[in-house]
C-alpha cells in the first residue's frame, strides 16, 4: 500500500541518509518514476524531503531532520516491527512496547499522512491468535523466552519433565509452533504451543545455533512436523 511504502521511504532516509531513486526503487520493488511521484507526495504533505539533481545528488531529509524520537527505547524498537497487528503484539506479551512504538511513529507523522495511515483499521483486522493455541499466558511466556534467549521446561512425553531451548515462534494456518532443541541437542524439533502442556520459564540462557534462520528452520521440516514431538 501507499501509505505502508511512504512510511517506509522516510524512516529509510533516516536511517541510511541520502540515496538515489533507483536505490529507493529497488528497495521498494517500485520503478523510480513512482519513487519520484511519492517524494513530491511526502513534500507537498508538509515533510522535508528534498531531492538535489547531479552528480552526489539523491533524496534525502532536510539537515537535522529525525522522523521518529532518537531516545526510543528498546522495548519500543524491537515492538515497532508489531505495530500493524496490535492484537498479536499483545499475545506475545510486547502490547507496551508496540504501542510506544505506535505513538512514536505517529508523533513524526504529517497529520494528513497519519490519518491515511490510521484510516487502515478502519477496513483490516489480523488477528493471529486461535482458540485451540492453549492459554494466552503460555504464549506469552514462550514468546519472551524466545526473545530473551531463556531456556523453558515442559512436560515429557515419559513423565517428568524436559528442558527446551525455545528458538522461534512460527504462526502457520490457525496455530503457534514452536521451534526448539533440547537443552543439549542441535536437532530443531517442532511443537504446537497448545501441545507443550504447563510451560516453566527457567533463569538459564541458551545461545542459539550460528545463522538460525526461523524461515528455513520451518520449511526444511517439511509437512512431517506435526508429528514431531519435544
Amino acid at each position: 500500500m501507499r501509505a505502508a511504502r511512504l512510511l517506509t521511504m522516510m524512516l529509510t532516509l533516516q536511517r541510511r541518509g541520502r540515496m538515489t531513486a533507483q536505490e529507493l526503487a529497488d528497495l521498494l520493488e517500485v520503478s523510480p518514476r513512482t519513487v519520484l511521484r511519492d517524494v513530491e507526495a511526502l513534500s507537498e504533505a508538509g515533510l522535508p524531503v528534498v531531492t538535489t539533481q547531479g552528480y552526489g545528488g539523491g533524496i534525502a531529509l532536510l539537515d537535522g531532520v529525525r522522523g521518529l524520537p532518537a531516545q526510543l527505547s528498546h522495548d519500543a524498537a524491537e515492538a515497532l516491527w508489531l505495530v500493524g497487528f496490535p492484537g498479536l503484539a499483545e499475545a506475545l506479551g510486547m502490547r507496551a512496547g508496540a504501542q510506544a512504538a505506535r505513538t512514536a511513529v505517529g508523533a513524526a507523522l504529517p497529520e494528513p499522512v497519519l490519518r491515511t495511515a490510521a484510516a487502515l483499521e478502519g477496513w483490516l483486522h489480523v488477528d493471529l491468535t486461535a482458540a485451540d493455541d492453549g492459554p494466552v499466558e503460555a504464549l506469552a511466556v514462550v514468546a519472551r523466552a524466545a526473545r530473551e534467549g531463556l531456556e523453558i521446561s515442559v512436560p515429557a512425553a515419559a513423565g517428568g519433565r524436559e528442558v527446551l531451548a525455545p528458538l522461534a515462534l512460527v504462526h502457520a494456518g490457525t496455530g503457534w509452533w514452536l521451534l526448539h532443541t533440547g537443552r543439549a541437542g542441535t536437532v530443531v524439533r517442532a511443537t504446537q504451543v497448545a501441545g507443550l502442556g504447563e510451560v516453566r520459564l527457567l533463569g538459564t540462557t541458551f545461545t542459539r545455533p550460528e545463522g538460525f534462520d526461523p524461515a528455513r528452520a520451518w520449511a526444511a521440516l517439511g509437512r512431517d512436523r506435526a508429528a514431531v514431538r519435544p
